[in-house]
């Protein structure tokens, strides 16, 4: 093989493996901290119809929903107290 075909090739596969990766690549836009405590989790979120985002977890406080605009924005959040010493916790979040 001379060294023009493998210039060639190498481009190529340079291209067939650097080029799907570029194509889907995903740029961060925001990222939301509800308090930055290291015990605040959230479990699950949806996105609404509405173009909201809706998340539910948890925090030393109890049961924490919030909901944010698509710019990452916070509308409302929403807490349950937990009883002290419960292990609230809120897995799913349905939206309709």
């Amino acid at each position: 093989m001379n060294r023009k075909n493998f210039l060639g090739n190498f481009l190529v596969a340079l291209l067939i493996t650097i080029l799907p990766i570029s194509i889907f690549a995903q740029n961060v836009r925001w990222i939301y901290r509800y308090d930055g405590s290291p015990v605040d989790v959230a479990q699950c979120l949806v996105y609404g119809s509405d173009g909201n985002i809706y998340a539910a977890g948890h925090s030393a406080a109890g049961i924490i929903v919030i909901s944010l605009t698509n710019t990452g924005e916070e509308r409302w959040v929403y807490r349950y107290q937990a009883v002290p010493d419960s292990e609230a916790r809120a897995y799913s979040i349905a939206y309709g």
